[in-house]
């Protein structure tokens, strides 16, 4: 994607990539696309490294940089890394990614997405990446929160997840499982999961997919080393 003479995003020079298909996995996950009436987006982190990974990819696909900041809303030292534009995040609205609080929105993961092997393999690196976790005893698991309403909708995403993994990667996962019940200021939510125990699944991921973060990285090495033994 080009900017014209004016300075303003060009969307007609957008074409799908792995690229963008990888924005769309953050924004899904540790990311939020603001709607009416500001359209603009944030992906948030606690490591800088990761919001500049995030800017380079951002910037190979639309040529727009935003800005880090701060994030006053935990204590945990997050940060956001900032885009106000907003051809770009209605753009995005368009080609897949909710508007809103994800938690409270129906959606499932793009039909060019789940169409397209390279494609799929960069959404998923970059949601197990943000949504994933390696535990002790040897497995892999992400989670979505939806409001009980939405559950349903929960489960479809996982199901897509399970299908494609296993259409793509021979990576064969649980069924997706339901979680605890917590209640919010909006209204109660429920955790959606899927997990990966098999070990030749495991290193099917590793080979196929892996890790951006180099702690889950290391995580699956040792877990996969530990089974050979």
């Amino acid at each position: 994607m080009r900017e014209s003479s004016l300075g303003q995003v060009n969307l007609f020079d957008l074409e799908y990539s792995s690229g963008l298909a990888s924005i769309v996995g953050d924004l899904m996950s540790d990311g939020h696309l603001q709607g009416e009436p500001k359209w603009r987006l944030d992906y948030c982190s606690n490591s800088f490294k990761e919001l500049i990974r995030f800017e380079n990819v951002f910037y190979s696909v639309f040529g727009v940089k935003g800005k880090v900041r701060n994030c006053t809303a935990n204590k945990y030292g997050t940060m956001n890394y900032g885009v106000n534009n907003r051809q770009i995040a209605k753009m995005l609205n368009r080609i897949g990614v909710p508007a809103g609080a994800k938690v409270h929105s129906s959606y499932l993961i793009p039909n060019w997405i789940c169409e397209s092997k390279p494609f799929f393999c960069s959404f998923a690196k970059r949601y197990f990446d943000c949504e994933g976790c390696v535990d002790k005893e040897g497995r892999m698991s992400i989670e979505m929160w939806k409001k009980l309403e939405l559950v349903s909708n929960g489960i479809s995403f996982m199901n897509q997840f399970k299908e494609l993994l296993k259409k793509y990667f021979e990576i064969k996962t649980t069924n997706p499982f339901l979680g605890v019940i917590k209640d919010t200021k909006r209204g109660q939510t429920r955790a959606v999961k899927l997990k990966i125990s098999n070990r030749s699944s495991l290193l099917h991921y590793f080979q196929n997919i892996g890790f951006d973060n180099e702690v889950k990285m290391q995580k699956l090495k040792n877990i996969l080393k530990k089974s050979i033994k």
